[in-house]
């Protein structure tokens, strides 16, 4: 039988519903936390608004801390995955779907010569791709 023990906890504040590790060469010791909360000040007009979320980058120390290196404020966060395994680290990319339906992508960004990380919004354009050959449809940025 497994056991399992705690060896870290962090109080995001708001519902935490994805969670992340970055597979970055160089970077596996990132993880992207994405939470939910629901104002339920104004229920009778229930809107997109009132679901706010956040994104935090944890980075793990050793072998048993998570310190927070960055924290944004979103709309309420859904789901979010990185670019592929085996990217490197100034390739890496957080997709990330929000509670309004938008799905933002965001370049990890290395502050060089120090350990702050954070995450800076991509795509400046989009192409489907395949769909005039009848194959399966992707999207490139």
């Amino acid at each position: 039988m497994s056991s399992y023990r705690t060896v870290h906890s962090f109080d995001t504040e708001y519902s935490a519903d994805a969670v992340e590790w970055c597979p970055a060469e160089g970077r596996t010791d990132l993880l992207a936390v994405g939470t939910y909360q629901v104002d339920k000040s104004d229920e009778e007009k229930f809107s997109a608004d009132q679901r706010k979320g956040r994104i935090y980058l944890m980075r793990m120390r050793g072998d048993e801390a998570l310190e927070v290196a960055f924290r944004m404020e979103t709309a309420a966060v859904l789901d979010m995955k990185w670019s592929p395994r085996g990217m490197d680290a100034d390739l890496a990319v957080l997709a990330a779907v929000d509670a309004k339906g938008d799905l933002a992508l965001y370049k990890l960004v290395v502050e060089e010569g120090t350990s702050a990380v954070g995450l800076k919004m991509v795509g400046t354009c989009c192409q489907w791709g395949n769909a005039y050959y009848n194959r399966q449809p992707s999207i490139g940025l």
